[in-house]
C-alpha cells in the first residue's frame, strides 16, 4: 500500500513541480514588470527587472517596493493595499513617481483571494499583485498639451478682450450660417447678453437700402455665399 502511494504522489508532485517551473518561465520572460505577494507576508516574487526598473538595488520585501517612491506616492499606495479586501475594489489603478529618477509609473493592482471559494478571506489568502509600466514620456506629452491648451485659451481670452472693445458690432459665423460668437457690441444692440444671443441666434435689428428687413435667413444665406464664393459679401443698411 505505501508503494501504491508513492507511486500515485510522485507523478503529482513531478506535474506540479513542471507547472512551476512553466509559470517561472512565463514570468521571466513576460515584457512587463510586476510583484507579488501574499497580504500577511514579507515574502515578495518579482521580475528581475523590477529592482532596475525601480531606481534601486535589491528588493527584499515590499518595503522596498515603497521606499522607491515618493513619500506621498508611497502612503497612497500602501492606503489602497492596506484595505480589507473587498470583491468591489479589489482592483486599482495609481500614478506615482519613483525616488531616484523621478520616473513616472503607471501600477496596476489587485487583491485576490488565492481561493475564490472563501467568502471572507484573511489577509493569508489574499494575494496582492502590481504590474508597472513607465508612462514619464507620456505624461510629460500630456502636461505640455496642457500648458498649449492653456496657452490657447489665454489668448483666445485676451482676444475676446480685444474685440469687446471695439466699439462697432462683430460676430462670427459657422459654415451653415448660425452665429458662433458676437462682441459686447452686438450684443448691446440686440439687448441681450453675448451667450443668449448664440444660444437663441438672435440677429441684429437691420434693414437693408432697399427696405428689407434682415432676418436670420437673410444672414445665413449673406454667409453661405461668402464661403461659396471665398470672398467678402457687403450689404449697405442700418439698424433700426
Amino acid at each position: 500500500m505505501f508503494k501504491s502511494l508513492i507511486k500515485l504522489i510522485y507523478p503529482r508532485l513531478n506535474k506540479l513541480e513542471e507547472d512551476l517551473s512553466q509559470a517561472q518561465t512565463l514570468f521571466q520572460s513576460s515584457p512587463y514588470v510586476f510583484a507579488f505577494w501574499q497580504k500577511d507576508s514579507q515574502d515578495v516574487a518579482f521580475s528581475p527587472d523590477l529592482p532596475k526598473f525601480l531606481g534601486i538595488e535589491r528588493i527584499e520585501d515590499p518595503d522596498a517596493i515603497y521606499h522607491a517612491l515618493l513619500p506621498d506616492d508611497a502612503a497612497a499606495l500602501e492606503g489602497y493595499l492596506s484595505q480589507p479586501f473587498s470583491p468591489q475594489h479589489s482592483r486599482f489603478e495609481l500614478y506615482v513617481t519613483t525616488e531616484a529618477k523621478k520616473k513616472i509609473i503607471r501600477i496596476s493592482g489587485s487583491q485576490t483571494p488565492l481561493d475564490p471559494t472563501i467568502e471572507n478571506p484573511k489577509d493569508s489568502d489574499i494575494q496582492i499583485t502590481l504590474w508597472f509600466a513607465d508612462v514619464t514620456q507620456a505624461q510629460q506629452k500630456l502636461e505640455d498639451l496642457e500648458v498649449q491648451q492653456k496657452e490657447l485659451h489665454d489668448e483666445k481670452l485676451r482676444l475676446q478682450c480685444l474685440l469687446d472693445n471695439v466699439p462697432h458690432p462683430l460676430w462670427m459665423r459657422d459654415a451653415q450660417g448660425r452665429l458662433e460668437w458676437c462682441n459686447k457690441a452686438f450684443s448691446e444692440i440686440v439687448g441681450e447678453g453675448p451667450a443668449t444671443v448664440v444660444s437663441a441666434q438672435k440677429e441684429l435689428p437691420f434693414r437693408t437700402i432697399k427696405k428689407q428687413i434682415a432676418d436670420t435667413s437673410f444672414f445665413q444665406k449673406l454667409a453661405h455665399d461668402a464661403l461659396e464664393q471665398g470672398k467678402s459679401e457687403p450689404v449697405d443698411g442700418h439698424i433700426i
